[in-house]
């Protein structure tokens, strides 16, 4: 299975650093899992619930095939530029995706 697979906490953690460096409103996270249900629906990334036992359900996503004009779309997008991109911790992001 080599993928690379993140859970629901792991996307929102990223989201609100970066919402945060690129000083946009941070969503909740119940929003957070409407719009991971979007991308799902829509075919960008394939997702499953897994249950945790006693810590409780997550879903565990990970991205689709053709989806590799994702990166191309957000390095041309103007507010990714290279300095706000270096106030983001990369290595934190790197040890969440396992």
């Amino acid at each position: 299975m080599n993928k690379q697979v993140f859970t629901t906490g792991e996307v929102a953690q990223v989201y609100r650093d970066v919402a945060q460096v690129l000083d946009l409103d941070v969503l909740t996270h119940r929003r957070i899992t409407d719009l991971i249900s979007e991308l799902t629906m829509l075919g960008v990334i394939n997702s499953r619930v897994v249950s945790r036992g006693r810590y409780g359900r997550t879903k565990e996503m990970w991205f689709g095939t053709g989806t590799a004009g994702i990166k191309k779309t957000l390095t041309q997008d103007e507010r990714f530029d290279e300095e706000r991109l270096n106030q983001i911790d990369t290595a934190r992001f790197r040890s969440i995706f396992r």
